[in-house]
């Protein structure tokens, strides 16, 4: 997978502490390694996301270590490794948290800016192609109804891009969110 890489400036471990405050850094750092998380881990059986591996590296490791893993892409936030853990830490809402820091760092797969500027572009990950929508209308079939079929949703979608400053940061990777 290709990521983009800016330079990176500190520890990983800095940064969640400041965002999870003492309390939540410590549930963080409690891991044993007892590799439960790794045996139910839907994604983990089929690639190489190992949520260890991960949390380790995010305790020790600068942010071009951490941000630059192709493994913190790989998960699906299903949360069996966080429902499974026995002693209660919050994996994928950590693995979260560093998808974001990566992603406002600049590391991001090209394959999610794309899915992002389809977002931004049509409101949908997935646009429906201008084919499958010829044949809807050929058998008498309405437009999805998505933002496909309602402006007024695409204009809210955008909205939230404006509003959250996800459209400001895409900007960072070549999107133009105007």
């Amino acid at each position: 997978m290709e990521t983009l890489k800016p330079k990176p400036s500190r520890r990983v471990s800095s940064i969640l502490l400041e965002l999870l405050g003492e309390t939540g850094y410590k549930g963080y750092s409690v891991c044993d390694q007892c590799g439960l998380c790794l045996s139910v881990c839907p994604s983990g059986f089929w690639t190489a996301l190992s949520m260890l591996r991960i949390l380790r590296l995010a305790r020790l490791g600068s942010e071009e270590r951490v941000y630059g893993l192709d493994e913190l892409w790989m998960c699906t936030t299903c949360y069996t490794c966080q429902d499974s853990c026995p002693h209660g830490i919050a994996t994928t809402d950590h693995l979260r948290i560093l998808r974001n820091l990566a992603f406002s760092s600049g590391y991001a797969l090209k394959n999610h800016i794309k899915v992002a500027y389809n977002l931004l572009k049509y409101g949908h990950a997935i646009p429906p192609k201008d084919e499958i929508l010829k044949i809807r209308e050929e058998i008498g079939l309405d437009p999805p109804p998505t933002t496909i079929k309602h402006d007024w949703a695409l204009k809210q979608v955008r909205r939230l891009f404006e509003m959250t400053g996800f459209g400001k940061l895409l900007e960072r990777y070549g999107v133009d969110h105007g």
